[in-house]
């Protein structure tokens, strides 16, 4: 907690600082070990949940299929040729810090990773994975550059997102929750996260 603490003083010298200084908050990173680990932080973190939809449609398919005793099976095949069960995202208070809680309108905490990247779906049926993936590029390429997507970013839980280099002007804690095979890792991992 004392990195996050740290991050907190940060937040607040930016947060109260006078007309002139700097607005941007600083982001604090969290390297996870594996893509589980990482999506257990982000929940914790961001206060985002997800639960599925279920639609007057689907509603309507599981009647049908009892009366026509197609059972199960008959419905699991048509949901599975639909694309699967909606989801929708619950915002809540974090439990970490409240400066780093998800809304609506403002996404103060990113999670990055393959898994996520190969799972990103939408609603809207004119975005493909590849739309999808290149927002989320483009979020955190923009972390900490004012009226850009990535403008309000504090938080970013990442898996080997710092393996490479990332250029983030306004990163002030790097938080690794993995082991680091080597003392030369962990400095090539903090270093890239800090220039």
């Amino acid at each position: 907690m004392q990195i996050a603490g740290q991050w907190v003083e940060r937040f607040n010298f930016i947060r109260d600082g006078k007309p002139g200084q700097e607005t941007i908050p600083p982001v604090l990173i969290i390297v996870c070990d594996n893509t589980d680990i990482a999506e257990v932080f982000y929940r914790k973190i961001s206060g985002e949940t997800e639960e599925d939809i279920v639609t007057q449609e689907d509603v309507e398919e599981a009647a049908e299929a009892d009366e026509n005793g197609d059972g199960d099976e008959a419905a699991n095949g048509r949901r599975q040729r639909r694309r699967g069960p909606k989801r929708r995202t619950i915002y809540g208070q974090g439990e970490v810090f409240p400066e780093f809680a998800n809304t609506p309108t403002e996404k103060r905490t990113i999670r990055i990773d393959t898994k996520l990247l190969a799972e990103a779906e939408s609603e809207d049926p004119k975005k493909t994975r590849q739309n999808i993936a290149e927002e989320l590029r483009r979020v955190v390429a923009t972390v900490g550059k004012r009226d850009e997507p990535g403008e309000h970013v504090r938080c970013v839980v990442s898996v080997g997102m710092l393996t490479e280099g990332w250029d983030a002007n306004n990163v002030t804690q790097v938080l690794g929750i993995r082991a680091f095979v080597s003392q030369l890792l962990c400095e090539q991992v903090v270093g890239r996260g800090r220039r």
